[in-house]
């Protein structure tokens, strides 16, 4: 009796044709908020408003684009890390506050950002405003600004993009030794009354420098002298 109670419990076990349970298919969605975009370990890619769907857990992976930050997930996750198999996600990137400064041309020179100076391009963080100086060389022409500042100094907020352009120019020196009154001008400027002057010209720009013969009745004019000028009046292609 036991022999056979054994063989008919050994038989029904095999013969039973139990139900294989199936893992249940779940909608995930995901939506960017800000500047970024979000990976997932299936090969999927999101930026803006995805709907997927998904019968095993996934890894999400955050990436900010340029300027922007990621602050973290919420909804279905939580933080910056994301696993998940199913629900709402959401992914949140924040503006980076960044002044960029963009530098072209031939000439050189510095822009001072607040506490930062920059000789060519560069990206100053700030939470704040501040003021940007942009300052040539001897060798270079006032600078043309454009974007969120058009004038040097100026007053920027983050975010913003500034453009700087330094152009060569020709520059011109006028020394003025000796004791006497008198005055030299270039191209009707600002007269140069004393000591060293010195200023920057388009390259393509004609120079008419001109000294004044007889500024009073104590000083003796000698005459301009460098620079291929003779006596009072110079003339520079």
């Amino acid at each position: 009796m036991v022999v056979f109670v054994r063989a008919a419990l050994f038989l029904s076990v095999l013969l039973c044709g139990c139900p294989t349970a199936r893992p249940s298919v779940r909608a995930l969605h995901v939506q960017v908020e800000g500047s970024g975009s979000v990976s997932s370990s299936a090969g999927l890619v999101c930026t803006d408003d995805c709907r997927w769907t998904t019968n095993v857990p996934v890894r999400l992976v955050a990436t900010a684009s340029v300027g922007f930050t990621f602050v973290g997930f919420s909804g279905a996750c939580e933080g910056t890390r994301c696993v998940v198999d199913g629900g709402l996600v959401k992914a949140v990137f924040a503006a980076i506050p960044v002044i960029r400064v963009v530098v072209t041309g031939t000439g050189a020179g510095a822009v001072a950002v607040g506490s930062t100076t920059c000789t060519a391009d560069c990206s100053v963080e700030t939470d704040g405003g501040v003021r940007l100086t942009a300052t040539p060389d001897d060798h270079t022409l006032a600078p043309t600004l454009s974007g969120d500042c058009d004038a040097s100094p100026c007053f920027v907020t983050p975010p913003a993009i500034v453009n700087v352009a330094f152009e060569r120019g020709r520059q011109v020196v006028v020394m003025r030794p000796g004791s006497g009154t008198g005055s030299v001008t270039v191209n009707d400027a600002a007269p140069c009354t004393h000591g060293t002057c010195r200023s920057v010209w388009p390259t393509t720009e004609p120079l008419a420098i001109r000294a004044s013969e007889a500024p009073d009745d104590y000083t003796l004019f000698r005459g301009l002298d460098g620079g291929g000028c003779s006596r009072s009046r110079c003339d520079v292609d």
